[in-house]
């Protein structure tokens, strides 16, 4: 299990996604009374579509089913480096939202960066693993309407 989230990490999906993105996506919560929900949005509508197309065009799933591992446990490892990454968009957006605090000082117009904020978007998060997570290991291969409805 340990080597396949190490795969899912190192190989599967690119550096930009894991690493980068979302960094630059905390950025965004450095401009002043910005709607800092699109922050976290923005992980569905960049990196979530390019990682698994980048699944399809790096043949993963040929590849993991020739490995002599179980079908649970790929499925396992996919959920949870798409986790990991969720919480490295937290962990940065949360330092981030507090460099912001200390410039800025007051409230936003939408919703202010404070811990309900930010458990609103754990809330987002969950919602989407529970509807995107099922549908799209059901094939494993489209991810275009489980992404849509997710």
């Amino acid at each position: 299990m340990k080597n396949l989230l190490y795969k899912e990490l190192t190989l599967s999906i690119h550096p930009f996604f894991s690493l980068i993105m979302p960094f630059m996506l905390s950025l965004l919560f450095l401009i002043p009374n910005w709607i800092f929900t699109i922050v976290f949005l923005y992980f569905f509508w960049i990196s979530a579509p390019q990682i698994f197309s980048g699944y399809i065009a790096q043949l993963d799933q040929a590849f993991l089913s020739s490995l002599p591992v179980s079908k649970k446990s790929i499925a396992y490892s996919k959920v949870l480096s798409f986790i990991v990454l969720e919480l490295m968009h937290l962990g940065f957006g949360g330092i981030v939202a507090a460099i912001h605090i200390m410039l800025y000082g007051k409230g936003n117009f939408v919703m202010d960066v404070n811990p309900a904020f930010f458990g609103a978007v754990l809330i987002i998060y969950a919602s989407f693993n529970i509807v995107f997570f099922p549908w799209y290991f059901r094939t494993a291969y489209r991810y275009g309407l489980p992404l849509i409805f997710a």
